[in-house]
């Protein structure tokens, strides 16, 4: 049984190809217009995979979320900020980020601006201030770095089976002589065969 007020359709394509606009689905009796985005787990898809809506409801979410810490910030010490900070704002940025790998600069360059202002809340810095110290006093990596990180981590688990099933089944080794003493591991892309349907 489908909920009607919380089912949306979408469809998928390249931004770079004109596709004709589908027509309301009909699902039981109801009919639904596709839409140009849809939220899932948190993330919103658009039509194109470009995850600029995602990034621009994130970076809203989060702005919302330091402008509140922001208000209180006088009344609390730099635990307890630190503690608001984790729980509304790097949680929102940390959340599904792996599927931010491979973005361009100026959308990730958002989410940057998002992590030094949260950086500045919590450590009390000056807006001229020069970020880099004090993300690095804080112990936390940049954003770029927190993608790749979180790749890394999935990968890792993959390959010494501590991820599940469908995550090791995307993730092939091969052996690789480079020397007559070394044999190295290499993982390898998954082949993808892509269909075009029309």
């Amino acid at each position: 049984m489908l909920n009607d007020s919380k089912t949306e359709v979408i469809h998928l394509s390249s931004q770079f190809v004109k596709t004709l606009p589908l027509p309301p689905l009909t699902i039981g009796n109801a009919a639904i217009d596709p839409s140009t985005s849809a939220r899932d787990l948190g993330v919103v898809i658009d039509s194109a995979l470009n995850m600029k809506e995602h990034v621009k409801a994130l970076t809203r979410s989060a702005s919302f979320a330091i402008y509140k810490i922001g208000k209180i910030c006088k009344y609390l010490d730099s635990k307890s900020t630190e503690h608001l900070v984790h729980a509304f704002v790097t949680s929102r940025l940390d959340c599904c980020n792996s599927l931010l790998f491979g973005l361009p600069k100026h959308q990730i360059a958002k989410l940057q601006r998002i992590q030094n202002s949260a950086a500045r809340l919590v450590s009390r810095a000056k807006y001229r201030d020069h970020m880099k110290p004090v993300l690095y006093d804080l112990h936390w990596l940049p954003i770029e770095q927190r993608i790749v990180y979180k790749v890394l981590l999935i990968t890792f688990k993959a390959l010494h089976d501590l991820a599940p099933l469908y995550l090791k089944e995307l993730v092939n080794t091969s052996t690789h002589p480079f020397t007559t003493f070394y044999y190295t591991k290499l993982v390898e892309c998954p082949k993808v065969q892509y269909k075009v349907l029309w």
